[in-house]
This record gives C-alpha cells, structure tokens and sequence, in this order.
C-alpha cells in the first residue's frame, strides 16, 4: 500500500477506536526501532566522550598541567613539598644581593620507602637561568633551618632553607634532587614577610630655636638590630629643656617610607619646663616611641620629627 493510501485509510477509520489503536500500534511498530537506534548511538557518543574527557583530566592532573599549588609537588610524586612563608633578608646578604627564606613541609607519600632529605639537595633556578645551591649561611631566623632527617612513609619534616642570589634577578623554581631523581616546584610564592636592620640611634629634626637637648637610641645599648614586618621596634628619645622657656612638644612623627608609629609614651602634648620652672614640671622626659618595621626590607636610620611650641 503507498504512503498516501495508507494515510487515507488512517483518516477514514480516525473514529473508530479498534482501528486507531491497531494504527498506533502499527505506527509505534514503525518509529520504535528508529529511536532504539538513535538512542543507542547517542549513548554510545556519549559514553566514548566521557571517558576520553576523564583520560584527559588524569594525564593533565598527573602532568601539571593544571598546575599543582603555587607551592606543591604533583600528588603522584612520592614526596609532597609544601610552601609556608617567604622571607626576604636584604639585611644579612652581601651588598647587590638578598637572601630568601622559604619555609618547607616535606611529606614522604610512598607507601614503603625513606627519604634522606638534606638541605644541600636544594637549588633555586632563577629568571637569567642562574643556579643558586642552599649553603649554610647566616640567615633571619637561621635557628629554625631545615634539618638534614631521613623521612619513612606517612611522617614529615619542617624547616627553612635559604638562597643568596642578586637583587636584579628573582627567583623562577625550586629543584630537589633526591634518589637520582630531580622534582621541580614552580609557581614560587612571593615573600610575605620582610626584614629590616635599624642603627642604633636614630636622627631627630625639629623646628625650635629653644636651648633644647634631644637624644634619640634604641633602648639597652643594643647593636643594629633586626626586624620582620610588622614588629614593634623601639626607641627612647631624651629631651632636657636647658633654656629659660617652657617647651611643649605637640607630636612626634617618623618620616621614613613605610615606618609608622606604634604608640607614644608620656602622651601629647605635654610641657618641658624650663628650670626656672621646674618646681610646677619636669625640664627633662624619656619619651619611649614605638615604631613598626615596613612591608619591605628597610636598611638604615629612623627620623623622627618633633613638633615644638
């Protein structure tokens, strides 16, 4: 029967219920295979693109692509490598140079063997491609340096391994190399902490013709000493008023890029009396200035400023 004879005798029967059921069947008997068949190869499509998505994202994970963590070796590797912070240390290198400080966690991951780990084993590759070996040098914080410890399976170490290299280079990646094979860590964290050596004494400007005497040191009789970002560095300031004028000290600022004041002691303002009137205040003051080392590594001498009236 053709296709529109077919449709002709659908549309005369189309009221009667035994044949439009008898047509449904016929017609579902037509299209069903067709959408088996369709559904099966969609199935199939779909089932080949999934497993070559997931094949892709293992060889990407494994291989780094994706990258492991600014700071981790790749999981599949029987060692995980871990960056805490990073010190830079212009203080303690020669001039030109710095030192960075790289806080490690080392894990051994295998299942049976050890690690004889060794800071000595570590080398840092920087952006001229210049390699840089970790030597045992005085560094911020060299007492918690990266002891040399053999690792079994499951157990970690933590240390701190630092690298002198020039100011106009920066560093690229770390190597470890360990049991003939050599492991890359990249993506290197810039430094979060930063330190500062200070002079003992400190320069004083103020704007005052009075017969004053100002004296500013580091507390103690201390060497230059150092400082990381954020700390509290102090400094006493002695004033003697040794003229016939009251003095009143309105404020004292510290002008260097980056220091700022961390407190103040007596408060201002507050009056230096002349010796004439030392019966009503004092006509001499320690001030104790606080002060906070920068978000950078700073070399050299505070200057403070006092305001007088």
């Amino acid at each position: 029967m053709m296709l529109g004879q077919w449709l002709e005798f659908i549309y005369k029967l189309e009221n009667n219920k035994y044949c439009n059921q008898n047509t449904m069947t016929m017609t579902q008997e037509i299209e069903q295979p067709k959408r088996r068949n369709h559904l099966g190869r969609n199935v199939t499509i779909v089932g080949i693109i999934v497993v070559v998505a997931a094949a892709g994202v293992f060889v990407a994970y494994n291989s780094g692509i994706f990258g492991p963590s600014s700071s981790i070796i790749n999981k599949s590797s029987p060692l995980s490598i871990v960056l805490g912070s990073v010190i830079d240390d212009q203080p303690d290198a020669t001039q030109g140079n710095t030192i960075f400080v790289y806080n490690l966690t080392i894990t051994d991951n295998s299942q049976s063997k050890q690690y004889s780990i060794s800071p000595s084993e570590f080398q840092l590759v920087t952006s001229t491609n210049s390699v840089y070996n970790s030597g045992t040098i005085l560094y911020w914080g060299d007492l918690d340096g990266l002891s040399s410890v053999t690792l079994s399976p499951g157990l970690n170490t933590k240390g701190n391994i630092a690298f002198e290299f020039p100011l106009n280079q920066a560093p690229s990646y770390l190597m470890l190399n360990i049991s003939g094979s050599t492991y890359k860590i990249t993506d290197l964290p810039s430094p979060d902490k930063w330190v500062s050596e200070f002079n003992y004494t400190a320069d004083i400007s103020y704007n005052s013709n009075y017969d004053i005497s100002i004296y500013s040191s580091m507390p103690g009789f201390l060497p230059p000493d150092e400082y990381l970002n954020g700390q509290v560095v102090p400094f006493t300031i002695s004033f003697s008023n040794l003229g016939n004028t009251n003095v009143t000290v309105n404020s004292i600022t510290v002008s260097n890029s980056g220091l700022q004041i961390y407190s103040i002691s007596p408060l201002l303002p507050i009056t230096i009396y002349s010796d004439y009137y030392s019966y009503v205040g004092p006509s001499s003051l320690y001030f104790h200035v606080n002060i906070t080392a920068p978000q950078s590594c700073f070399i050299g001498t505070a200057t403070f400023n006092i305001s007088l009236s």
